[in-house]
């Protein structure tokens, strides 16, 4: 073990379904990107530690096939 802190892992993406398009106050998405935000903090503070600047893709587990759609709409 290194001391060092673990890497942040990105939250899921929701998919397009998962939302119920009904106007909810706190919509999947928005979670989402809330959830994304914090993560982009945790990550730039864990670079910070560890000295790892290399670009990471937003990406979690189960993400891969849909990092296409997040090049073109980050937040859909």
């Amino acid at each position: 073990m290194t001391g060092l802190p673990a890497k942040p892992v990105p939250p899921e993406k929701p998919l397009p379904a998962d939302c119920c398009d009904s106007g909810c106050d706190r919509c999947v998405h928005e979670i989402y990107a809330e959830e994304l935000a914090h993560y982009e903090q945790q990550l730039a503070a864990w670079q910070a530690a560890t000295g790892d600047t290399a670009f990471t893709p937003k990406a979690g587990p189960g993400t891969e096939s849909r990092l296409a759609d997040d090049a073109a709409d980050p937040i859909k």
